[in-house]
């Protein structure tokens, strides 16, 4: 179960890890689309099913840490009724400038922004989300006050800044990767670990002296609650096969990589990112409303 619609980047990559896991289980995968509701649909679909294997949801990263924060009275759904199984992917963001801005990397960037009068204007494509809990976390820890201008998705945001309409913007390298190679925007840093080979000349948020910016969105599976171990552990072995082969790591974004876990793992990375989002939103006073 994908809680998106059809045709996006999720729905493609858990398509393809649905074909490729078919092929060790020696069964077909169908993959259904409920989506709806910030993912809630989807999820309930799989945590109210029989918990024998047959029914897994693939899950975004903000279906396991930012919904449960920021919905947390409406929500129809508690980690604990998921038995995870593993990350997929995951995939880093950036801090973009229009291409006459007066920034050229990121010490500039925040230098600059602290001698403002008013709070720094980013674009984004919501609140709460990713990109832009990015961009406070480094306000956080630079001094900077942050005003966000939400957008109806990443594309039009990336027009305003190309059209210098708009100052700063964070998202992800597929809706920045062709302006910036046409020489209209800048990219100051991604928040991997280490330079990306899809952009090797922009540097990471890491080695402009903000090691803490490492941001990351991320997909995985998991079944119902109670699903049997040994079934569990089938699955998990399905899993990673599919994340090893070349028909998946051929669908991945320029900027994604391989990323697996184990179910402990997993769930120790969703209790450590929802634990570092909660205290951010918390401090930075940040409302969906």
């Amino acid at each position: 179960v994908v809680p998106l619609a059809a045709g996006g980047i999720s729905d493609v990559m858990a398509r393809t890890v649905a074909e490729e896991m078919g092929k060790t289980l020696g069964t077909s995968v169908i993959v259904g689309n409920k989506a709806g509701a910030n993912f809630f649909i989807g999820v309930q679909a799989v945590t109210s099913s029989k918990p024998d294997g047959y029914t897994l949801a693939y899950l975004p990263s903000s279906a396991l840490t930012l919904g449960p924060i920021h919905y947390k009275d409406r929500i129809p759904y508690k980690i604990s009724d998921l038995q995870l199984l593993s990350t997929l992917f995951r995939g880093h963001q950036l801090l973009a400038v229009a291409k006459n801005s007066p920034y050229n990397n990121l010490p500039e960037f925040v230098a600059q922004s602290r001698q403002l009068n008013a709070p720094l204007v980013l674009g984004a494509s919501s609140i709460g989300g990713s990109t832009h809990l990015m961009v406070e976390q480094l306000g956080s820890v630079a001094g900077l006050k942050v005003q966000t201008v939400v957008y109806k998705g990443e594309p039009p945001a990336v027009q305003d800044l190309v059209a210098g309409n708009l100052p700063v913007f964070s998202g992800v390298l597929p809706s920045l990767l062709e302006q910036y190679r046409a020489g209209n925007i800048k990219l100051l840093a991604i928040s991997s670990d280490k330079r990306i080979a899809a952009i090797p000349d922009v540097p990471t948020f890491k080695e402009q002296g903000y090691p803490m910016i490492d941001t990351t969105y991320w997909a995985g599976l998991a079944a119902p609650a109670g699903t049997p171990p040994d079934v569990v552990d089938k699955l998990h072995k399905a899993v990673l096969s599919a994340v090893q082969s070349q028909a998946f790591r051929n669908r991945l974004q320029p900027d994604m990589e391989p990323f697996t876990t184990s179910p402990a793992q997993f769930l120790d990375l969703v209790r450590t990112e929802s634990a570092r989002w909660e205290k951010l939103i918390k401090d930075r006073k940040i409302s969906l409303e």
